[in-house]
């Protein structure tokens, strides 16, 4: 646990706060898949996808298979 030093206004003491330990961590990225004339090809892509993009795409974009997805829709 992290402790910080506080000091009081009304007579000039210092006191020592505890902070939570607590952390937010983020949830993991779910493994999505996609299809491209080689077949399915499964990749697990960084950050949040951008509205304009289809899924499929998304998982695509950081690989080699960027503009060869078959769509399914």
């Amino acid at each position: 646990m992290a402790v910080i030093k506080l000091r009081k206004s009304s007579n000039g003491l210092k006191s020592w706060k505890r902070l939570s330990s607590d952390v937010k961590r983020r949830q993991k990225q779910e493994f999505c898949a996609f299809y491209t004339p080689m077949g399915r090809m499964v990749s697990k892509p960084a950050g949040k996808r951008p509205r304009h993009m289809h899924p499929e795409e998304w998982c695509a974009a950081k690989t080699p298979f960027k503009n060869k997805v078959i769509k399914s829709y």
